[in-house]
């Protein structure tokens, strides 16, 4: 119980926000990619494109895994990586959305507002002084 309470006690708190946000959507895209092997007859069957989802669902999905890995351990590329693998994901989903598997719903606005407030709150938990500080910091443990 203690080596789990001092690995979190030891981390700022937004670099914890910060790992879990990226965990979910590590486990979202992975469970995209499985959805998508396990049923790829139903979306053929609903003009899906199970290799597409199939297969960015994994890229998204072992990305996710080597931040995730570099945000527990605090590896030195990890806060880097998440800035520029954070941009990367937000516009591939705009480009997803809009051109690649366009959705007949129309509730566009209502997701832009979302993705733009949760990107300005995961940019915010990642540039806070404490988080900056956490990777660029050289005492590691």
């Amino acid at each position: 119980m203690n080596t789990r309470r001092s690995y979190f006690l030891r981390r700022p708190i937004p670099v914890t926000i910060v790992t879990l946000f990226v965990l979910s959507i590590t486990a979202w895209n992975g469970f995209r990619a499985w959805v998508a092997i396990a049923d790829r007859d139903i979306l053929l069957r609903y003009d899906g494109k199970p290799v597409y989802t199939a297969a960015s669902g994994l890229i998204w999905f072992m990305a996710g895994c080597v931040l995730v890995d570099g945000l527990l351990n605090r590896k030195v590329y990890a806060w880097r990586a998440t800035v520029l693998v954070s941009m990367i994901y937000m516009i591939w989903y705009w480009i997803d959305r809009l051109f690649i598997q366009v959705s007949p719903s129309n509730n566009l606005m209502f997701s832009a507002v979302t993705s733009v407030i949760i990107f300005i709150a995961f940019a915010a938990f990642l540039f806070w002084p404490s988080s900056r500080a956490f990777f660029t910091r050289r005492d590691h443990e």
